[in-house]
């Protein structure tokens, strides 16, 4: 475990709450989304154990090079392509290595990689179910990583482009309504944090990055020094 997944999720498993703390007041956090510890917490209640947990995570990790084929055979009719897409996915080092840890990137990366299977299915068949289905594992993802957070504005361009020919009230209303569901998705979350913390946003982490790597970095550049001796002196000391 790291980053503070496991602690978080071990907080909640005891009932405490969501915080990262290991002793009272148990303050709650901003900086971690709820996807990862949610997950870590929902798998332990069921099965009783961070084994499982581990092994639950293992599995969805090895789904990651079949969503990957899938989306490969969308993209092109070429099978050795799909294949080796499927292969460089299964024997990739970090992700075989992130996939036994307690790490959002697995979890993330099974999320992302299906919502682009549901809206490469949606544009294959034109079905509305599959579309709403893309746009609500896509807020998932973010839930898990915010990295994704932005991505709708290109993905309603794209919806936009692809119908460019048929433009209609229709595809616009599929558009909004992808929006909706994303957003909707986010939704509790954002709340949570304005609630605690009066900041509409999923987590403190963008600004944390800025100011715990970013900062030190140029000051070490601007000082002639290191990263750890700036980090040390304006991140870490009293100030």
């Amino acid at each position: 475990a790291g980053d503070s997944y496991y602690e978080i999720s071990s907080n909640l498993i005891e009932g405490i709450g969501y915080s990262i703390a290991h002793e009272p007041p148990y303050t709650i956090t901003s900086y971690r989304t709820p996807g990862m510890p949610y997950f870590i917490a929902l798998v332990y209640f069921l099965f009783g154990s961070y084994f499982a947990v581990i092994l639950v995570h293992i599995i969805i990790g090895s789904v990651v090079p079949l969503l990957g084929m899938r989306i490969a055979r969308y993209i092109t009719e070429v099978r050795g392509i799909s294949i080796a897409v499927g292969v460089f996915l299964a024997i990739e080092p970090t992700s075989i290595l992130f996939s036994t840890v307690l790490l959002s990137e697995i979890l993330f990366t099974f999320l992302f990689l299906l919502s682009l299977v549901f809206l490469f299915r949606y544009w294959k068949e034109r079905r509305m179910v599959w579309l709403l289905a893309s746009s609500f594992i896509l807020g998932l993802s973010t839930l898990t990583r915010p990295t994704v957070l932005y991505l709708p504005i290109i993905m309603v361009a794209l919806l936009i482009w692809e119908a460019r020919f048929q433009l209609s009230r229709t595809v616009f209303m599929r558009v909004g309504l992808y929006v909706l569901v994303f957003a909707t998705t986010l939704s509790p979350w954002i709340y949570r944090n304005y609630q605690s913390f009066g900041v509409f946003g999923l987590s403190s982490q963008q600004g944390t990055a800025l100011y715990v790597i970013t900062v030190p970095s140029v000051l070490a550049i601007e000082n002639g020094t290191s990263f750890s001796q700036e980090y040390n002196k304006n991140i870490a000391g009293p100030n």
